[in-house]
């Protein structure tokens, strides 16, 4: 593994991507977070600008105190939380909303990592370099552990070096006094989208090892990302359907919970404890020791057909068909003022998922070449 022709072998092939992929998180974060800056000195101007004076004159009942402009103009927090869980202090007064990780700049990294992820594994099988690599004299998990270690490594100074850059600046042009970051929070933010960042990285990889076909590999890369934000919306339906006759429903609890479903979106977690974070360690653990084993065992032949293992296809199956299910419940429910019971629910999702299931299984059965790169390599 510690070989320098194996490092400078995946470093030649891969570096333009790794060194495109900390560019992206310099534009996206750094140039979020610069924006996010200017924006709040124009806000600031705005607050002592002669217009406002007029506006707060010509209407007492809205007039603002210094304190509360204070608040206004305060950070607090890297992203914004569910109003029932700010902290007490800013309950009435928000304070300063940082938009930065609702950009679609910071969306292309998401898109980068997940691309640098497939790209790894996925361009030397369709190109059938994997057939050279094969030669080498390295073993097969010493090739795999350097692939992601680099990976890890870009992604590692790509947010590094845009979030250091990204809170120098805040200091330098947001006065101090403005400046209340709640740290405990600040941290929890900063590794959870990092790990979140490792965890979409990974989970193309594992992709790309285990489906066999480039337009595959995107379609379901595409399903994977988007199934906790369906998982999450799934659940918050379930959860109004039970408590849909309370007077006041408070969904914070539910909130919390659902942090640990957030894998995928960096930023955007409310829990404070660690739980949520170890969840995606352990998460990343795995997903490690999944990769070296479906590397360790994967076959040059199985190049360009829809699934490089067999038993892979019932797994891509079902979760096609809970997908559906889950899709077609929520959509029947928002669609009905009065809502739907539980128990039509589930069956709704049940009929769904056996229907999607056996149709994706047809489907792929009987139009699978439209998907292959080759019948065989």
């Amino acid at each position: 593994m510690f070989s320098k022709g194996l490092w400078y072998k995946e470093w030649q092939s891969s570096r333009w991507i790794l060194l495109l992929l900390v560019f992206m998180f310099l534009i996206g974060i750094f140039g979020g977070m610069m924006t996010d800056a200017n924006t709040w000195a124009d806000t600031r101007d705005y607050y002592h600008s002669e217009s406002f004076k007029k506006e707060q004159e010509s209407d007492p009942d809205l007039q603002l105190s210094d304190e509360e402009i204070k608040t206004n103009l305060t950070i607090v927090y890297l992203n914004p939380l569910f109003p029932e869980l700010v902290n007490a202090k800013y309950r009435d007064i928000s304070p300063y909303y940082i938009s930065f990780t609702n950009s679609i700049f910071f969306d292309i990294i998401k898109i980068a990592v997940f691309a640098l992820g497939l790209f790894i594994v996925a361009f030397e099988r369709f190109t059938r370099k994997n057939r050279f690599t094969a030669m080498l004299p390295y073993k097969r998990w010493h090739v795999i552990s350097v692939k992601l270690t680099l990976g890890i490594a870009a992604i590692t100074a790509g947010l590094t070096s845009a979030l250091g850059v990204g809170l120098l600046y805040f200091q330098m042009k947001i006065p101090s006094q403005y400046l209340n970051w709640e740290k405990t929070k600040l941290f929890h933010d900063i590794l959870g989208a990092y790990l979140s960042f490792i965890l979409i990285f990974l989970v193309a990889v594992a992709i790309g090892l285990c489906i066999a076909s480039p337009v595959a590999s995107l379609l379901i890369g595409i399903g994977v990302l988007l199934f906790p934000a369906l998982l999450v919306s799934s659940l918050d339906k379930i959860y109004m359907i039970l408590h849909r006759h309370a007077e006041n429903l408070d969904m914070s609890k539910l909130i919390l919970h659902e942090d640990y479903l957030k894998i995928f979106s960096p930023f955007e977690m409310q829990l404070k404890s660690v739980g949520a974070l170890w969840f995606f360690f352990f998460l990343a653990i795995c997903l490690v020791i999944f990769i070296l084993i479906l590397f360790q065992n994967q076959k040059l032949e199985r190049n360009g057909q829809l699934f490089a293992f067999n038993s892979i296809k019932w797994v891509v199956y079902f979760f096609f068909a809970l997908s559906s299910g889950l899709f077609i419940a929520n959509a029947v429910d928002g669609n009905i003022e009065s809502g739907i019971s539980l128990s039509l629910y589930i069956t709704i999702a049940l009929v769904v998922l056996i229907v999607a299931f056996l149709l994706a299984a047809w489907l792929v059965r009987r139009y699978e070449a439209y998907f292959q790169m080759a019948k065989s390599s």
